[in-house]
């Protein structure tokens, strides 16, 4: 689920602020994204499904790709592909090193085979792409003659046709491939409205699967359990008050160590809780560090103040 909210977020249009809090979602919001959830899970499906469409279509375009690279040194060639002899002669194609002289294989084969036939297809920086074409008697003094350059032969056992010809289907497949794409993403994109219930379902499983692993790990009896956590030293008494009322438990309230680490929550006036989103996006401050929004808020304000204004100036 967190993949597919990943997903959907490059479609989501919505302007996005500098710095973004965490969303509040009331209880009757949260009952509503549950009451859903049948809905949700299917939109999940048929995205994971879009998905998978997806992720074959590229790989047949990335081989469509490959195929036109592989064959693009080729291009100059104007006889099939499939061809490979005929009742008294040999088609080869192939390769030599960069370092190989091409001059001199065509003039070793004259010398050598005069019923042959070399031609230069192409040059890169690695290799040269040659076609040779002789008679099948001379088999082995030809293929004497090429081994000494390095030649390498070159088989497109799967094609047909001229290699110009593969490249114009390849590239025909790949726009249509595109085609397919751009379908499927805005298939995909229609489902951005369920990303915000999404996000709440997500949570909500993730509250539920740390709950359930808590339980798992609770010390506990077939009547009895002990649990110990953290809370603010402002709302302890009110948090005992409550739970001793509403259930039959004993609760212990005990300060930390003076040693003891233990999770930290910010607590400031107006301006200083104005930038707190900030100081959240890296690290809030450990329990023996000082709160730093207090003394930063009217620097930072500041200077947001003097990009905005010298933002607004430049446009």
């Amino acid at each position: 689920m967190s993949a597919i909210i990943d997903y959907l977020d490059k479609f989501d249009k919505r302007k996005k602020p500098l710095f973004s809090a965490k969303r509040n979602i009331s209880v009757s919001d949260l009952n509503m994204v549950l009451q859903n959830q049948d809905k949700l899970w299917a939109v999940i499906n048929e995205i994971n499904q879009y998905d998978e469409i997806l992720s074959n279509l590229k790989a047949e375009k990335n081989k469509n790709s490959n195929l036109i690279l592989s064959l693009k040194p080729w291009e100059a060639l104007d006889i099939p592909l499939e061809l490979t002899s005929t009742a008294s002669s040999t088609v080869l194609i192939g390769v030599v090193p960069e370092m190989a002289d091409t001059d001199k294989i065509e003039q070793a084969l004259n010398d050598t085979v005069p019923e042959s036939y070399c031609e230069v297809l192409g040059k890169d920086k690695e290799q040269s792409y040659l076609l040779i074409v002789y008679l099948t008697s001379k088999e082995e003094d030809t293929m004497n003659v090429l081994k000494q350059y390095g030649f390498s032969k070159v088989n497109f056992k799967d094609l047909s046709g001229t290699a110009k010809h593969n490249i114009n289907q390849a590239s025909k497949n790949i726009e249509k491939i595109d085609k397919d794409i751009e379908d499927i993403e805005n298939k995909m994109a229609s489902y951005v409205k369920y990303k915000d219930d999404l996000e709440v379902l997500h949570d909500h499983l993730s509250i539920e699967r740390e709950r359930k692993i808590v339980l798992v790990n609770l010390i506990k009896t077939n009547k009895v359990f002990m649990l110990e956590g953290w809370l603010p030293e402002n709302s302890a008494e009110q948090v005992k008050t409550f739970l001793e009322k509403s259930s039959d438990c004993f609760i212990e309230i005990i300060k930390p160590a003076e040693d003891e680490e233990f999770p930290v929550l910010l607590a400031n006036k107006a301006i200083p809780s104005s930038v707190e989103s900030i100081t959240n996006m890296y690290s809030v401050p450990n329990s023996k560090e000082l709160d730093p929004n207090a003394i930063m808020a009217p620097f930072l304000l500041l200077f947001f103040g003097l990009m905005l204004s010298d933002g607004g100036y430049g446009a």
